[in-house]
């Protein structure tokens, strides 16, 4: 099992998208269950090297406070397996679609 100190954000829009950012790798999704895909690769290797996909806009994504608490935005950070765990906790009960979905995808895949 990975013990090495992790560097996520999940960032969920109230348009239903989801930009994962990961070191050296940024990427805004439509479907919540492929953004698993990738997050579960970064955790598996702890590498983004050689990944193909990288969007500047989806890095630059930093939604301000007033954003978040508007209602434009739901952000979640990890930087431990326990984080990812808990984040995902958070996530299932947010009442958000592409936040529950990227929830579910990512028990299956951590079961």
């Amino acid at each position: 099992m990975n013990t090495k100190p992790y560097s996520i954000k999940i960032i969920c829009d109230n348009a239903g998208g989801l930009t994962l950012q990961l070191p050296g790798f940024a990427h805004y999704y439509q479907d919540p269950k492929q953004a698993t895909e990738d997050l579960s690769a970064y955790m598996a290797t702890d590498s983004t090297d050689g990944w193909e996909g990288h969007e500047e806009d989806a890095d630059d994504c930093d939604p301000t406070r007033d954003e978040i608490s508007n209602g434009g935005y739901r952000v979640y950070s990890a930087t431990s397996m326990d984080e990812v765990r808990d984040e995902l906790t958070s996530m299932e009960q947010s009442g958000w679609a592409n936040a529950e979905t990227f929830a579910a995808a990512m028990r299956l895949t951590l079961a």
